[in-house]
């Protein structure tokens, strides 16, 4: 098995993978929005007969200078050197959010022999993968109502200092706030559509707010938006607060 990173492959058998993993990132509603996939490899260069002690200086500085460069693709090949193994990280893979980052190295010591037969070494390379599937990591919805539609009342002093209430219209309209946000990857998601016919928005306090897209490792990939509808009506109904499905 032979370990490639970027440009650089380690010999046929003088590196391999010691571990995988997948951890799951949720969002606060408990949906799925990422994997952390983590791969971590293990190897030894080994030397032999009479060695050249620049030779093998020039192999670990030209490994370490391989390992030190973030976003390239780490794969497994066969032997052969054409046949990929089903572990492997795509940096430049469309739901790769943060491309590849090496995220550590260990170089141990192994004295007398140190730099002369041997050489360990340790790396690990890890992403950040989103569910290419998903487009809306995260919805908030709020409708706030002021009034009734019921009476106006107003109270009266009399002449006699004592008070009265008094009925001054028999309707009046109730106050509503339309507003929310939303959490889109890879675009701004779209507002949903005002609860009420447009006669009863007021249209000049209509606010429509798009944020970022926050960065992560030089690439853009959270898109938040938010809006606010403000409406006055007569109507007595109670409009209903509707949410997307977050799969």
């Amino acid at each position: 098995m032979i370990i490639k990173y970027g440009s650089y492959s380690f010999a046929d058998g003088e590196c391999s993978m010691i571990n995988f993993s997948a951890q799951p990132k949720l969002t606060p509603r408990r949906v799925r929005r990422s994997t952390i996939v983590r791969m971590q490899c293990a190897g030894e260069f080994c030397f032999s007969g009479a060695v050249d002690q620049d030779a093998v200086k020039a192999k670990i500085v030209t490994a370490k200078a391989a390992l030190d460069q973030d976003y390239q693709d780490l794969v497994m090949l066969h032997s052969d050197g054409t046949t990929e193994s089903p572990y492997k990280l795509e940096s430049g893979a469309a739901n790769n959010a943060t491309g590849n980052i090496v995220y550590y190295q260990n170089w141990p010591s192994t004295a007398p022999e140190d730099y002369a037969t041997t050489k360990q070494f340790q790396f690990g390379v890890e992403a950040e993968f989103y569910d290419p599937n998903l487009s809306l990591l995260d919805f908030s919805q709020s409708i706030r109502i002021t009034g009734t539609t019921g009476p106006i009342k107003r109270w009266i002093r009399l002449l006699d200092g004592t008070w009265q209430s008094r009925v001054i219209h028999t309707s009046s309209t109730k106050r509503i706030i339309q507003e929310g946000r939303a959490l889109g990857f890879g675009a701004y998601p779209v507002e949903p559509p005002p609860i009420l016919a447009e006669i009863y928005e007021h249209l000049d306090q209509r606010q429509i707010f798009q944020e970022g897209p926050s960065i992560f490792y030089s690439r853009p990939y959270e898109y938040l938006k938010t809006w606010r509808y403000v409406f006055e009506t007569p109507l007595e109904f109670t409009p209903l607060n509707v949410y997307p499905l977050l799969r």
